[in-house]
């Protein structure tokens, strides 16, 4: 069985270009807000998420919060990905996951491949 990957970016380019490229080795599915991801979660019940950081209706550090509320989801790996990894607000964001996998867009396409490929080993 392939492992899931909920993908959270309201750039749907950026969506669409992240599952072409995991497709073949995982189930792949788009939320593009953090509303959207958290009705995703009780459907897909990923095992990794890869998420934006600026979206609309909920940003991904007030989704990743909600996410992380649910003890069922302690155990979801996340890659953050975004052009805007400076601030209080973003260094808060990390802190709130074990061990989070940092990506700045544009990122490495191989280099994402590979965190993917680790956190889902």
């Amino acid at each position: 069985m392939k492992k899931r990957i909920l993908i959270v970016d309201d750039e749907r380019e950026a969506c669409t270009a992240l599952v072409d490229i995991l497709k073949d080795n995982y189930d792949v599915m788009c939320a593009y807000d953090g509303e959207e991801a958290l009705r995703a979660i009780e459907e897909v019940r990923p095992h990794l998420i890869i998420m934006d950081y600026d979206m609309p209706v909920l940003d991904g550090i007030a989704a990743t919060e909600y996410i992380l509320m649910n003890p069922e989801n302690r155990s979801i790996k996340f890659i953050l990905l975004s052009a805007y990894l400076h601030g209080k607000r973003v260094q808060d964001w990390i802190a709130l996951i074990d061990n989070p996998v940092v990506f700045n867009k544009p990122c490495d396409i191989d280099e994402l491949e590979a965190a993917v490929q680790a956190l889902l080993a």
